[in-house]
């Protein structure tokens, strides 16, 4: 996993918790990082963000889902914040959200060739709604799930997800069915 996502997990744990919180995180959760320092462009190992999370989880005595999900939400407005080159004025949060296999990770790519994202299909059955096939061998739905409602957060739109079919019950993908509600 790209390093940036570290960075973000450690802005998002001092941003709710404190400096004192990520420091208990890196020191009482096993990794296989050396010294849990991590740099934007590097590639660690999926199991180290799993585990700093799960120990978050448990630190904060919350469920592991409400955490990635809230990361999830985090990871949005960064995004917005350090790449406004994808967030264009005027642009909605479904014509975002329908970028980012064919546009948005294309661009990811060309920047990290070595990068593993998750894939998406899209199916656009009307103007208020979109589906989204997510593929990913991380099963990061939640995640997912939070970067969608962030990106809602961002211009200003609801956004209902219901999931009829996760990787987690034994499917082959996770289907997020979005239905847009201007707030």
């Amino acid at each position: 996993m790209k390093g940036i996502i570290f960075t973000y997990l450690e802005e998002f744990v001092i941003k709710n918790a404190g400096i004192e919180a990520w420091d208990t995180l890196l020191e009482t959760t096993h990794l296989k990082t050396e010294d849990g320092v991590f740099v934007s462009p590097g590639n660690y190992p999926d199991e180290d963000l799993f585990a700093l999370v799960a120990a978050g989880s448990k630190n904060l005595n919350l469920p592991m889902n409400d955490v990635i999900y809230a990361f999830g939400e985090f990871v949005a407005s960064k995004y917005h914040q350090d790449y406004t080159d994808f967030f264009k004025p005027g642009m909605s949060a479904k014509t975002l959200l329908n970028s980012v296999d064919k546009i948005i990770h294309v661009e990811v790519k060309k920047l990290y060739p070595d990068v593993h994202l998750p894939q998406f299909q899209y199916e656009d059955p009307a103007p208020d709604k979109l589906v989204m096939k997510y593929f990913s061998t991380r099963k990061l739905c939640v995640l997912a799930k939070g970067l969608i409602n962030g990106v809602g957060n961002l211009y200003n739109e609801k956004i209902e997800i219901s999931e009829p079919l996760c990787m987690h019950n034994g499917a082959d993908h996770c289907r997020l069915e979005l239905t847009f509600v201007k707030k």
